[in-house]
């Protein structure tokens, strides 16, 4: 539980509404299920589901969606160097394209697309009725824009086998990449 203590100081949190935050308190306290208990002149006030909810969903949805969970990726691509560029077009299909560096060939995937998902929100409002504090909830849903992208380096020697590799993108992105490349690091490790 968190305690803040001040003496006599005034509220400026405008979640208590205006006839709390004229006048001064004794304490505030936060405690774990997220409700603001305040104290004035010995009588308590809370105030409950003040957590920001929206952003902890949105932070819980973009780790979701963000590069976690790629260690098959590396792995599955660590294993593919030094093996013949059609071996990974086996594996993850054919390059989007292809660019010449001097004796070297990368060859690259690429997706990027955007989409939406629909998330729960709930929202709290809170009041004063008389001297009595009063709230509730409401739940609807908000639409929040999702990017997905991957993009996938791999380069060739002027024999086409494979001798470094790049990539970046999110889990939505490169997921289908990602299972891939992890059944083949399985495979080989099978043999």
């Amino acid at each position: 539980m968190l305690e803040v203590k001040t003496r006599g100081k005034r509220i400026w949190d405008s979640g208590f509404g205006r006839a709390l935050r004229q006048a001064p308190f004794d304490k505030l306290r936060v405690n774990r299920a997220g409700e603001h208990l305040l104290k004035i002149n010995g009588k308590t006030y809370y105030e409950r589901g003040k957590i920001m909810k929206k952003p902890i969903i949105i932070m819980c949805l973009m780790l979701c969606i963000s590069g976690c969970g790629f260690d098959k990726m590396d792995k599955g691509l660590n294993v593919l160097m030094h093996k013949d560029a059609g071996v990974a077009f086996g594996i993850i299909g054919y390059p989007d394209g292809k660019n010449k560096f001097g004796d070297e060939t990368v060859y690259f995937w690429t997706m990027n697309n955007s989409s939406a998902m629909i998330l729960p929100q709930t929202s709290t409002t809170t009041g004063m009725v008389g001297m009595t504090p009063v709230y509730g909830t409401t739940t609807y849903n908000q639409v929040v824009p999702v990017n997905c992208n991957c993009l996938i380096k791999l380069i060739a020697d002027e024999n086409n086998v494979l001798i470094s590799y790049e990539w970046r993108g999110n889990n939505c992105g490169c997921r289908s990449y990602n299972d891939k490349l992890g059944r083949y690091y399985e495979q080989m490790q099978e043999k």
